[in-house]
């Protein structure tokens, strides 16, 4: 007999070797091998600090593992009996035939679904909790489907993202919890790892990611220095912080202090200050910043383009937006592929998709690319 064993991660994979059968690559989700798939505890409605999950979600993952062929099986009967006849109704079989590929025996099961993840449910019944078997299907390309189940037995189903609970309620589930001391230990605002696993719940690993944001937006500038100087704050928060003073039109103060600590400005803190215009927060930032990133967000662009962009878009500003512009070339920023195609989609829209003017532009920056463009180089390009 199969047994799990918490060892303190949240989520984390079991080997499913009949489910594994199923793996179809012909489904957009298909990328389990070697029939191990992802499960996770289901922890939103059980905001406490007990370091295991529930006895009856753990008893439920032994189910699973114990008992695939007697799952799928129901799988099969819920399919033909309750999926099929509800699909039809908004999908015509007449109009999509290939969204209903034929279930004459268990076998063709492969042609209809492929398993991505199961979700462990704190609710409970009979000792079991109930789960969520989150699929890929020729039904729903697009969403995936996602059917609650407890034991072997099918409650319900819908579209990912659609589907809630009531079911389960309906169907008797309740949410029981285990005994335990709850002792909540916080230091400096932050939950801290719970000594058995020394790990923290998923929970409260959102919890603490989200707390030196809270400070920030609330303005408790003092409870976020003290925050930085004495807990663990990871430099992914602290490039949310750094955007998010910039976004926030926050003082320059606690900006500073990040800026001194990570050595680094992310790509958007220093475009959401050209957005903004605020040149003493670019300067800052500039100081922090690689020339040479470029944005993952939009396609490889620099910091450069998105300066240019932004200068060829607003009236406003035009002036202070030149100036960044300039200041960028002197601190040595350069004229990559990626500022020609801006340049040229915008010279083609101003200039009435004429072509040879496109052309012309792009044989201006092949005899220019060693040099530094002049000044007022955009306003002479793009003028008509």
């Amino acid at each position: 007999m199969k047994k799990f064993e918490f060892t303190g991660a949240w989520e984390t994979s079991i080997k499913l070797l009949e489910f594994g059968k199923l793996n179809n690559t012909d489904f957009l989700s298909s990328h389990i091998k070697d029939s191990v798939f992802e499960i996770a505890f289901e922890y939103e409605t059980l905001r406490d600090n007990n370091p295991d999950p529930l006895k009856t979600q753990i008893n439920t993952i032994n189910f699973i593992l114990n008992n695939e062929t007697e799952i799928l099986k129901s799988i099969y009967c819920y399919f033909k009996e309750v999926i099929y006849p509800s699909s039809q109704e908004h999908i015509p079989q007449s109009e999509y035939p290939h969204c209903y590929p034929k279930l004459e025996s268990f076998n063709d099961l492969i042609n209809v679904f492929n398993l991505n993840n199961i979700e462990i449910l704190p609710e409970s019944k009979d000792n079991q909790s109930y789960c969520t078997y989150y699929i890929s299907s020729c039904l729903d390309f697009g969403h995936g489907l996602g059917i609650i189940m407890h034991k072997n037995r099918c409650v319900d189903f819908n579209e990912i993202g659609m589907l809630d609970r009531d079911k389960i309620k309906e169907d008797g589930g309740i949410i029981k919890k285990d005994f335990f001391s709850d002792v909540q230990v916080i230091e400096n605002g932050l939950y801290l790892k719970h000594p058995k696993y020394n790990n923290l719940k998923p929970w409260q690993i959102y919890y603490n990611e989200n707390y030196p944001n809270r400070l920030l937006s609330s303005e408790k500038i003092d409870e976020l220095e003290v925050l930085l100087k004495t807990a663990e704050i990871s430099d992914k928060i602290k490039f949310e912080l750094i955007r998010n003073s910039v976004v926030w039109g926050k003082s320059t103060t606690i900006l500073k202090r990040l800026l001194s600590q990570v050595k680094k400005s992310p790509f958007q803190a220093i475009e959401q200050s050209l957005l903004a215009n605020d040149t003493e927060k670019f300067k800052l930032l500039f100081q922090y910043f690689d020339i040479k990133q470029t944005s993952t967000n939009s396609g490889g662009y620099t910091i450069t383009d998105v300066a240019i962009k932004i200068y060829l878009r607003e009236n406003n500003n035009k002036e202070n937006n030149e100036r960044l512009v300039n200041y960028l070339f002197d601190k040595g920023a350069k004229v990559e592929p990626s500022t020609v195609s801006i340049l040229c989609d915008i010279n083609e829209r101003e200039n009435g998709n004429n072509r040879q003017s496109t052309l012309e532009l792009i044989d201006y920056f092949k005899n220019k690319e060693n040099e530094k463009p002049k000044r007022n180089w955009i306003k002479r390009l793009t003028k008509k």
